[in-house]
């Protein structure tokens, strides 16, 4: 393909992350750049003229071309990593332009945003299939990573990707309306799941997060079985997480750390980090944990509610829910430092059904949610990617609405 189709900065932005497609020392901030100057730092029109139309569709073609070449060069690197990145930023930063442009509307300009979400599809599936030989194996991820340290980590980002085309599929199979499609459609998302469920089952760090932040890759992969029907694999992974968390905390070892930090992990690995109580002053995953409890019906609930009073008298219990400012941040950065509201100090209720009327409270009195832009327009998945590629909590909404009421004694219905 002859370069000199694509403006001279796109042309620089193009072999700067094609040079570098080999390598996932850091985030290929070329491409994010060429996302940024295509969109948003040129005059693109926002009128719903044929002229207008059109010069927006040759921009999102134009990005579209770039992430496959990026695509392609990624396949000859047999890196992938780096096309997944870009692919993520791409759908996001694309519909955040969409969304301030107010060109939501506009079919053309939707049009090509589909196929720029087609793209990133395409590489979300060359990922699994490259991955699934390793999945079906006992410890098959092990062999990827550097060394015993890395492994969870890789574990968990596995998760997240895996997780997300479970999940993306399982909103396809709502939206379409042709059977033969859905059909083949539910195939392709079982596929993923299974694929999902077997990186849960065979590799043991599966159920020792390591950071409390891998609570977002946890809540896709527990909305991915759930969606799909797995109840039961999500009941044992929770199960198996919930009891794993607290035996590494009370032994000192393989815990999630509040920090986040690479650093800290390793300190704590080689027996010089800071006490224990310190680098879980707060967590994010034991709450969540606890209402995926309640979303998943669990007799287990108020065993793992006393373990969290008794070994965790210092941890600080927070949730993060979003604002109506949520909107403006969610699709490029993480949304949770700059928007939202954290409830903090959350005090674990006794009982499973306590809980439960907490959560159909708090659901039955949000409306925010609602209004922002993905959701708004039926493309909730793009929230749960922005949450795996920004770190942003996953919205507590995706979980909290598969909460049912408590069916009364006096009822015909059957549970």
């Amino acid at each position: 393909m002859d370069e000199y189709l694509f403006p001279e900065s796109a042309q620089k932005q193009i072999r700067k992350t094609i040079a570098l497609a080999d390598q996932n020392e850091d985030e290929p901030r070329h491409f994010y750049t060429l996302i940024e100057d295509t969109l948003f730092r040129r005059d693109l029109p926002r009128e719903r003229t044929a002229a207008a139309k059109k010069r927006r569709q040759k921009a999102l073609r134009l990005l579209n071309l770039s992430l496959s070449i990026v695509f392609h060069w990624c396949q000859e690197s047999d890196n992938l990593k780096p096309a997944l990145l870009c692919a993520e930023q791409c759908v996001l930063r694309t519909w955040d332009w969409m969304r301030q442009w107010e060109v939501l509307d506009c079919v053309t300009t939707r049009n090509e945003y589909s196929r720029i979400f087609d793209s990133y599809m395409n590489v979300l599936r060359a990922y699994a299939l490259k991955l699934s030989p390793y999945c079906k194996a006992r410890n098959g991820l092990f062999g990827h990573c550097e060394d015993e340290l890395e492994y969870p980590l890789r574990i968990f980002e596995v998760t997240g990707h895996l997780g997300l085309l479970s999940n993306v599929l399982s909103f396809s199979i709502v939206v379409t309306e042709d059977d033969a499609l859905r059909d083949r459609i539910r195939e392709e998302r079982n596929t993923a799941t299974q694929l999902l469920g077997d990186v849960i089952a065979d590799n043991p760090p599966a159920m020792a997060p390591r950071f409390d932040g891998h609570a977002v890759d946890i809540g896709i992969g527990l909305l991915a079985l759930l969606f799909a029907g797995c109840q039961d694999d999500a009941a044992r992974w929770v199960n198996e997480l919930s009891g794993h968390i607290l035996f590494a905390f009370r032994i000192g070892r393989h815990f999630p750390i509040s920090t986040d930090s690479y650093d800290d992990l390793v300190d704590l690995a080689v027996g010089e980090g800071p006490p224990k109580e310190e680098l879980m002053e707060l967590s994010t995953l034991l709450p969540m944990l606890a209402e995926w409890h309640v979303v998943l019906n669990l007799p287990s609930y108020e065993t793992f509610q006393q373990a969290i009073r008794d070994t965790f008298p210092q941890t600080n219990l927070q949730m993060w829910y979003p604002d109506d400012t949520t909107d403006a941040y969610l699709y490029r950065i993480n949304a949770g430092l700059e928007s939202g509201l954290m409830l903090a100090s959350i005090q674990i209720p006794p009982t499973l059904e306590e809980l439960r009327m907490r959560i159909l409270h708090l659901r039955d009195a949000r409306d925010v949610a609602s209004s922002i832009s993905c959701i708004a327009e039926n493309q909730s998945m793009l929230a749960l990617i922005a949450s795996r590629h920004f770190r942003t909590p996953v919205l507590p909404l995706f979980w909290q609405e598969q909460v049912q009421e408590p069916v009364s004694p006096d009822s015909d219905e059957s549970v």
